[in-house]
């Protein structure tokens, strides 16, 4: 078991670290590809502990909000939980996610969530009429998850999630199938981790129906619409704690540091970092930072904790800056029974 877990530490700090130089070779064929995916909505990220720590969360023992992050994660705490998150997303776009995990014996963890995406319906303009034509369009984006992770042994755990997200666009509508795997390992070395997952996998995908468009000689004609590549996003990542302060009775002060790499289909790598302040086990202050992530940067956020003999809560805020777009907020509470 030792031989394995240095082989594979090694391997996975290998993959850290050329990263960067593999980044620099295929970077520029990532640019290129940018704004080629549809339903976009599925990258915009989960949870105010894991948004408060720079996006570092694939590798983190985490709460409920790891069924979006990793569904192999989800299977890690045995106690049954529900997350409820909100996000203020710049030009005024909410976005609501609901998950609750449940473990089955020893071994199985099941998961179900719901989200969507929603913002004030907006007038529709035209040439002639671009201050609104006295009608107006809706949008909207729904995501419903199913998601298993069983543990393999002590220390590996695997899981999948199913996926049917729905988009729609006034009479326009996309919907289709897609699928997460992910894997959570345990090293053996005080609580050092090494996870991955690939999200949103699935088929091109294309609006129904058609759309009709004028020809030069003035006759209109009908056209299917175009297809499109989900937004896959395939993430590596570690976490540990690197600091405690103990006294003989209780554990007063703990660092959480985490790394990911991140590749969206549509895009070069970014790379990932957060530091998670605990103390006493009831205050979380968190700090994090995303490179080579286009207009997002640095994120913060703070905690608080409450366990009773009955049932637990975490109560979680983050701010990210979103550079000329804005600032995002992520608030999320967690409830767990």
């Amino acid at each position: 078991m030792r031989t394995t877990t240095a082989t594979l530490t090694c391997l996975f700090l290998t993959a850290l670290t050329t990263a960067p130089a593999v980044a620099q070779l295929v970077g520029a064929f990532g640019d290129e590809r940018a704004g080629t995916t549809s339903m976009t909505f599925l990258k915009i990220e989960i949870g105010g502990r894991a948004v408060g720590l720079g996006g570092a969360y694939v590798g983190v023992e985490g709460d409920a909000s790891s069924l979006w992050w990793n569904p192999a994660a989800a299977g890690l705490d045995r106690q049954p939980q529900v997350v409820l998150n909100h996000v203020e997303w710049p030009a005024d776009i909410k976005y609501e996610y609901i998950g609750v995990k449940y473990p089955l014996g020893r071994e199985h963890t099941i998961g179900v969530a719901l989200a969507n995406l929603h913002m004030d319906d907006m007038p529709v303009t035209t040439m002639y009429y671009p201050g609104g034509d006295g009608t107006w369009c809706s949008y909207s984006d729904e995501l419903y998850q199913l998601s298993w992770a069983v543990n393999l042994t002590d220390h590996f755990t695997g899981g999948i999630s199913l996926k049917y997200v729905r988009e729609q666009l006034d009479d326009v509508v996309m919907a289709t199938p897609l699928l997460d795997f992910g894997t959570f390992y345990y090293t053996g070395y005080r609580d050092l981790t090494l996870a991955m997952s690939i999200t949103n996998f699935g088929d091109v995908m294309r609006p129904r129906g058609n759309y009709e468009y004028i020809e030069e000689d003035g006759g209109t004609s009908s056209r299917r619409y175009k297809s499109f590549s989900p937004p896959t996003v395939f993430r590596l990542g570690s976490s540990m704690h690197v600091w405690h302060y103990r006294t003989e009775s209780r554990e007063v002060a703990s660092l959480l540091a985490a790394i990911q790499v991140t590749h969206p289909v549509d895009n070069r790598e970014n790379y990932n970092f957060g530091l998670e302040l605990e103390i006493y086990r009831r205050l979380q202050l968190r700090c994090g930072y995303k490179s080579n992530a286009g207009e997002q940067s640095w994120t913060t956020g703070v905690g608080t904790s409450l366990e009773t003999d009955a049932f637990s809560l975490n109560l979680d805020w983050s701010y990210g800056a979103f550079g000329l777009l804005g600032n995002t907020q992520h608030m999320s509470l967690v409830i767990g029974f």
